[in-house]
């Protein structure tokens, strides 16, 4: 089970949120993912406020992904903040 999830906020009607789906396909081997409507309080509560926004969300962080929109992008910044967090919890129980 991972504790880390893909949050992917999009609102209807905006075009760069179509290629969203697509984008999270890349990653969803390495984590959950979600499609988050503006609509919906999380966003609001989360503070965001441009669309599309990418979270990589676990228990101690919420990264922003502000790369280039590409599946090849998207997985290489996932893969490089998922290892930072091991990281961080590894240095954090020694």
């Amino acid at each position: 089970m991972s504790l880390q999830t893909f949050a992917a906020f999009t609102m209807r009607g905006c075009p760069h949120c179509r290629a969203v789906p697509e984008l999270l396909n890349s990653v969803q081997d390495l984590a959950p993912a979600r499609i988050v409507d503006s609509e919906e309080p999380l966003a609001s509560a989360l503070g965001v406020s441009s669309f599309p926004t990418i979270l990589l969300v676990n228990p101690l962080f919420a990264f922003v992904y502000r790369g280039e929109r590409t599946p090849q992008a998207l997985r290489a910044w996932a893969l490089r903040k998922m290892a930072q967090t091991a990281r961080f919890i590894e240095d954090t129980q020694q």
